[in-house]
């Protein structure tokens, strides 16, 4: 059960806004990973192993081994971005409805594999009912023969990325055998919103014998059934293998979004850039078919939004500055709001970007400055307050809104978590 929230007032340049820091119940704990004398764990399978739902884990800079989570909703987040180098595979199950889980800051190699067993994905989300909220991470995949995606999601009503790099590992294998790299994101019946992120597909390698013709490049993105809304994010397939040996077909290129089973339209795309890879080489046959910016390109949905970036500092503590920077691609309008915690995505009629907090509880407010501004970057600071005496730790979701200067479109941009930890953490 949530406590009452508590609401601190903030000024900026003689204005002022609200922002909203709500604690979970007076049971929720903070755990420390690392190797300073304040951390309790030395790695992360035992603090999420001790950890209750809604807790908190705090991960020091340094290097760790992967974890597995079922069914509890928790909020990891590194002290400083991908200082945390996270060995092994991550996996996340059974986020349960009305609860979420957040990750921060971290950078994750998924488990590699060999000759004969596929690599795995750096982060697993599988089966979750609530949000999944990744944030300002690399996440790489295993290389293998198969090598792995740095995110496979399957099952995920609402999987939201924030300043995201996914490459899927390259691919690797013996002598005699052709090796295929794969898509930075693999997603199967999921939902899906993603702002200034990057997906890399991960390098075909090809056979030395003539039977064994070359694999095809890797999507940037594999999206099965799974519609998003995709906002400054580039898209890189990998080139297609040549030839391991003259006289057979050499392969293609990969696409930078893959969408089978896709919905016409379902990929809204806005200031996305692509980079398809080129199809591979062979001497007798010459090269394989290029990449594609989406294939299907029924799929698609190209709207011009403006590039919009937002981001709040996170962690940080009591009395510590909190600072939010805000980019606009366009002179427009703009605000944000606040809530205890994200939700499952939301779409208004005429709007194509999601709303990922309560439409019932979230506060809004003019950025700083505005809500009028030019194009730009913009920032704002302010002192973060002092916890209750019961709390250690709690987490705000903000996301900004944009109405552009001819009131043509609405846009909503990144959702970002940020997490106020007592100052004797």
């Amino acid at each position: 059960m949530r406590a009452a929230p508590f609401v601190l007032r903030a000024t900026f340049a003689g204005s002022s806004c609200f922002v909203i820091f709500a604690s979970a119940s007076l049971a929720q704990a903070v755990w420390k990973v690392g190797s300073s004398p304040s951390a309790q764990f030395a790695d992360l399978q035992p603090a999420v192993d001790a950890a209750a739902l809604g807790d908190f884990i705090v991960v020091e800079s340094g290097a760790y081994s992967g974890f597995t989570i079922t069914g509890k909703p928790l909020t990891i987040v590194a002290e400083n971005v991908l200082g945390a180098s996270i060995a092994g595979t991550c996996t996340v199950r059974s986020v349960p409805v009305g609860a979420s889980f957040t990750l921060r800051n971290v950078k994750i190699t998924g488990t590699s594999g060999g000759a004969s067993t596929p690599g795995v994905a750096a982060l697993r989300a599988l089966d979750c009912a609530g949000p999944v909220v990744l944030e300002s991470s690399v996440l790489v995949g295993g290389s293998s023969i198969h090598a792995a995606p740095g995110i496979e999601a399957s099952g995920v009503g609402s999987l939201s990325l924030r300043g995201v790099i996914a490459t899927r590992g390259a691919g690797s294998a013996p002598f005699s055998l052709s090796s295929e790299g794969g898509p930075g994101m693999k997603a199967t019946n999921c939902g899906i919103t993603a702002w200034g992120c990057d997906f890399t597909g991960g390098l075909s390698i090809a056979s030395n014998f003539d039977f064994i013709g070359a694999e095809r490049g890797a999507d940037g993105a594999d999206l099965s059934s799974s519609p998003g809304y995709f906002l400054s994010c580039h898209f890189k397939g990998s080139n297609g293998g040549d030839s391991g040996y003259p006289g057979t077909f050499p392969s293609g290129g990969g696409d930078g979004i893959g969408a089978p089973g896709a919905l016409a339209g379902s990929c809204v795309l806005a200031s996305c850039t692509f980079e398809p890879g080129v199809g591979g080489f062979d001497p007798q046959f010459g090269s394989g078919p290029n990449g594609v910016d989406v294939n299907p390109p029924s799929a698609a949905t190209y709207t011009a939004e403006a590039p919009l970036a937002f981001a709040g500092s996170s962690p940080v503590r009591e009395q510590q500055t909190i600072a939010f920077d805000l980019e606009l691609g366009a002179p427009g309008f703009a605000y944000f709001a606040y809530d205890v915690a994200p939700v499952n995505a939301v779409l208004f009629p005429g709007i194509r970007s999601p709303f990922l907090l309560d439409v019932t509880t979230a506060i809004l407010i003019p950025f700083p400055g505005g809500p009028s501004l030019t194009a730009g970057t913009y920032g704002a600071q302010f002192i973060a307050p002092d916890l209750p005496v019961s709390v250690l730790a709690v987490t705000a979701y903000a996301q900004a809104l944009f109405v552009d200067g001819g009131f043509t479109y609405i846009q909503f941009g990144p959702l970002t978590a940020i997490t106020l930890l007592d100052s004797t953490l």
